[in-house]
């Protein structure tokens, strides 16, 4: 498969609710395409215009003018549902985008499976990751509760082997005995 970043084919699981939303779209299909997602006929090329326009109808970001901004330079001006500026009256057909990408989804679901018990080999199947390194970056493997959990974990294990090592030499020295 030529169509992943890493032209290796990936397992997904598909749920009622995929099923649902796969039929929807059969039906929808356009004579002489051969696509399920497509605009109009033809292949999605970018997806974020259409991604930036969901997250803003479901809260999950919103689009603000380009040239309106605050005393920081910040752009602050948030643009209604016809994406008109309600301060400079200037309608954008491509409006500055602040929010949800799809990436913060990837890294929340890389980051719930690890949570979940996932081996770091199944969360890279489902995710796509090439090396165990970048999934951890994007599972954000690294944060203060998880690094305290390692700690614990690589603490006990250390306590373990002293344990063992003064067990051995013990035996070794005949000062154990049963």
């Amino acid at each position: 498969m030529g169509d992943t970043k890493n032209r290796k084919a990936r397992s997904i699981v598909i749920t009622d609710t995929v099923l649902q939303i796969i039929a929807r779209r059969r039906k929808a299909r356009v004579p002489g395409c051969d696509l399920v997602f497509h605009n109009e006929g033809h292949a999605i090329k970018d997806y974020r215009k259409a991604w930036y326009s969901a997250c803003v109808l479901n809260g999950l970001g919103r689009f603000l003018c380009r040239t309106c901004r605050n005393e920081q330079g910040k752009n602050d001006s948030v643009l209604d549902a016809e994406r008109m500026c309600p301060k400079c009256g200037r309608k954008w057909e491509v409006p500055k985008y602040e929010g949800s990408i799809m990436h913060d989804f990837r890294r929340s679901a890389a980051d719930e499976m690890w949570r979940a018990g996932s081996t770091i080999k199944e969360c890279l199947e489902v995710t796509g990751h090439a090396t165990p390194a970048m999934f951890k970056r994007y599972a954000d493997l690294f944060s203060e509760d998880k690094r305290r959990a390692t700690q614990r974990k690589v603490q006990e294990r250390r306590r373990l082997w002293r344990e063992e090592q003064i067990a051995t030499t013990m035996a070794q020295t005949g000062a154990f005995t049963n």
